[in-house]
């Protein structure tokens, strides 16, 4: 007996919101009704659609591969004056997605800038940040030979390569 489990399942939601007036007749019969049979065109249609997705995917992949090995480096901002004196952003992107970033606070001698390191991946004009508390997200373009990370909020870093 094959079971048409898109009906059955239609019934049972209905009848548990109340709305079912089915009998069990009825019940049976769609638990016995064959199961919609997809043509061989549509059958092709849906390879050509998978096919083309999968495509999509991978030359996406492939771009963000590219665009990730462009970050690998060190890179750091130039001297920023800020709210809590003049400030330097350090950050090194590994090949194996890693990254450390660092910020050094210039105006106050500290022997230990406050340091986050975890793992990155590029998706579109995104960048991904994952560390072992929180994952962030910042846009990116290139500027000629600069990085530029747009954190939000105002929040936007001009990097070169150290």
């Amino acid at each position: 007996m094959t079971r048409n489990w898109t009906t059955l399942l239609s019934i049972v939601a209905l009848c548990s919101l109340g709305a079912c007036s089915t009998s069990t007749a009825e019940v049976e019969a769609a638990d016995t009704a064959p199961d919609p049979v997809i043509t061989e065109v549509e059958s092709a249609e849906i390879d050509a659609r998978r096919a083309e997705h999968e495509r999509r995917i991978a030359e996406r992949s492939r771009v963000d591969a590219e665009v990730a090995a462009r970050l690998v480096g060190d890179w750091a901002t130039e001297p920023t004056l800020g709210q809590l004196g003049v400030t330097v952003v350090r950050t090194s992107f590994a090949a194996d997605g890693t990254f450390a970033s660092e910020l050094d606070f210039e105006s106050i001698p500290s022997p230990n800038p406050l340091r986050t390191v975890g793992t990155f991946r590029v998706s579109g004009d995104r960048v991904l940040f994952t560390t072992s508390v929180k994952t962030t997200s910042a846009t990116f373009h290139f500027d000629e030979d600069a990085l530029v990370l747009d954190e939000g909020n105002d929040q936007i870093y001009v990097f070169t390569r150290r």
